[in-house]
């Protein structure tokens, strides 16, 4: 099932941007997409972006695990883990870290840094609410 948003026109936070909950929260708190674990808000759909000409990947790992996934500009109820790396990376020129849900420490996806940054949620772990 596909979900459908509307179209942004804003731009990937820079790296020392992403994540931070004090970031478009009026943005959020309207139109939000929580954590389907903890219902923490992680981000809204006024956020949503396309990073190779689409909304929503589907791509395997190397350990054979396979990901939906949905491309957000911003997460500010996310936390991202780890240092960026670009081995096995989905999306050419951009590291990649993970993202975990601020409130329960789920892991929600990763954080691509490169020109710009974005977060690629797994479609699975989130979820849509009015």
């Amino acid at each position: 099932m596909r979900w459908a948003f509307q179209e942004s026109d804003e731009k990937p936070d820079s790296p020392e941007g992403k994540g931070k909950a004090e970031h478009d929260l009026r943005d959020v708190l309207a139109r939000p997409i929580r954590c389907a674990l903890c219902e923490h808000v992680v981000t809204a759909e006024d956020h949503r972006i396309e990073r190779h000409g689409a909304h929503e990947h589907t791509f395997t790992n190397p350990g054979g695990w396979t990901f939906d996934i949905a491309c957000f500009a911003h997460a500010p109820g996310c936390v991202v883990r780890g240092a960026p790396t670009f081995e096995n990376t989905w999306f050419p020129g951009f590291a990649w870290s993970y993202a975990h849900c601020a409130r329960c420490d789920e892991h929600l996806g990763w954080c691509y840094d490169g020109e710009g940054s974005f977060f690629g949620l797994i479609r699975d772990k989130i979820v849509r609410t009015h």
